[in-house]
């Protein structure tokens, strides 16, 4: 693959997926499809398969039906540094942490494009990752010296600094406060729309959804819901028989607003 393929517009196919452990079944022949630079959230209740749909993409899981094909490729036969130019993944991060730099856990994100003469190049990039996390002010700190925010941040700078086509990412404003939430969702969606990146994130707090996503994958039991604008999604009948919740939604600043009512 060249170094123009590496870059642009990525189709993602997702058709009939099929996932469980053992005999429970999680994903239930899940049909999707990704083909804009654009920020999606996923979300839905605990236990309906976000988690599980964002692994089978990016080959941590392989489906037991169904296909994940990017550009027509299927994943299987995409090769794992092939892949890891295409498609980055940020988990949801834990308190488990080795004792190296920040710097050098952000430049491990740069190693599907490390070449003979590149450490300058990664060094920037991850460098300016950090700033723009506004965490370079920890680069030559320890990973287990860090708050579980800071190791959040971190996380999310590594896979920014890897710079793929896709970025997954499993609730990366979790351990953040109301500040840092609303700048990282920010700047997800300016990265996504700088670059041309497509950004996928399992995101749990809706309003967050609702304000800065272009589309939002709304999961019940094991399969797509409503998939859509947020004004589409973010329906109180929508919410009502997914999350089992009364609610209003209003407008606010162009965007759907969720108020939750305890009715």
């Amino acid at each position: 693959m060249s170094e123009e393929d590496e870059s642009g517009t990525v189709s993602i196919i997702i058709d009939g997926l099929v996932f469980g452990y053992c005999s429970f079944p999680i994903l239930k022949g899940l049909t999707v499809s990704f083909d804009k630079p654009e920020m999606v959230s996923i979300i839905g209740p605990n236990g309906v398969g976000k988690s599980t749909l964002i692994h089978c993409m990016n080959k941590i899981l392989t489906p037991q039906e169904g296909i994940v094909s990017v550009d027509g490729r299927d994943v299987r036969e995409i090769k794992v540094k092939e892949m890891a130019k295409i498609m980055g993944y940020v988990p949801y991060t834990t308190s488990n942490t080795f004792p190296i730099s920040v710097i050098d856990a952000v430049m491990m994100g740069r190693h599907p494009h490390s070449k003979m003469g590149s450490l300058d190049e990664d060094l920037e990039i991850s460098y300016d990752m950090l700033d723009r996390l506004g965490i370079a002010d920890l680069a030559m700190r320890q990973l287990n010296e860090l708050s579980a925010g800071q190791l959040q941040k971190v996380a999310l700078a590594k896979g920014l600094a890897q710079k793929p086509r896709v970025l997954l990412l499993d609730e990366p404003t979790s351990n953040l406060d109301v500040k840092h939430q609303l700048g990282v969702a920010r700047l997800l969606r300016e990265i996504s729309r700088e670059t041309g990146m497509l950004v996928i994130m399992i995101c749990h707090d809706l309003n967050i959804a609702a304000k800065y996503s272009d589309k939002v994958l709304m999961m019940s039991d094991g399969k797509v819901f409503a998939y859509g604008t947020p004004e589409e999604v973010f329906t109180p009948e929508n919410i009502r028989s997914v999350y089992g919740v009364a609610c209003g939604v209003i407008e606010d600043q162009g965007r759907p607003h969720i108020i939750l009512r305890d009715d």
